[in-house]
């Protein structure tokens, strides 16, 4: 059974959150604390925003992390990033067997999603910026060896762009910050910060 706290009370309606902004001027009560702009319930105490638990870093949704590298623990370069991710329970799968349709059909009306700010260094940046236009360069030059293909007849040629194609989007998952692992109606499990930002949080507090 994984351990997680327990929601706060209370209703929210986050507002809009754009990211390449820094985090809203409010009161803090920590370095991680949620700001108005994207708290997800009213009174998030101490220790209440982001914890660790073993490798997995747990947060509310739309908290805003520590104004540190998540990849390298270096201090960031105070943009904020944001990511949403997205997660259903692995059985689901299953149901690529039978029918992919389905499966398109159940994870739609079945996946949970929730959005995290973040920040990277200036080297981790770069990199992240590197692998999304690797990313996008295999697939405009896949679409581009294709239409070469039509007009010369070379199949050999459309083959290499078919397969740029499919490794486009591929390549472009180096370039992704976080992955889900769980997604609740309050919590996010990630993976993907290093050992060292995941030290400066609290441990999860064990389920009562």
């Amino acid at each position: 059974m994984i351990a997680q706290p327990p929601p706060l009370q209370g209703q929210y309606s986050p507002p809009s959150f754009r990211p390449g902004q820094g985090t809203p001027a409010v009161p803090q009560v920590l370095a991680y604390a949620v700001p108005a702009a994207l708290e997800t319930v009213p009174g998030v105490l101490p220790d209440d925003g982001a914890w660790r638990d073993g490798k997995t870093l747990v947060v509310r949704k739309m908290v805003v992390l520590p104004d540190r590298c998540v990849k390298c623990n270096a201090p960031g370069d105070s943009a904020v990033l944001k990511q949403t991710l997205y997660w259903h329970h692995p059985a689901l799968f299953l149901l690529l067997v039978p029918a992919f349709l389905i499966y398109l059909l159940a994870a739609a009306a079945m996946q949970q999603s929730g959005v995290v700010g973040y920040r990277l260094c200036a080297r981790h940046r770069q990199r992240r910026v590197t692998w999304i236009a690797v990313a996008w360069g295999l697939g405009i030059a896949g679409i581009t060896f294709i239409g070469i293909t039509a007009a010369f007849e070379l199949k050999w040629l459309a083959l290499v762009g078919v397969g740029m194609v499919v490794s486009s989007p591929i390549v472009g998952l180096a370039a992704r910050t976080f992955r889900a692992t769980r997604i609740n109606g309050h919590f996010m499990w990630l993976r993907g910060s290093a050992h060292a930002y995941l030290e400066s949080f609290p441990p999860l507090p064990p389920r009562r």
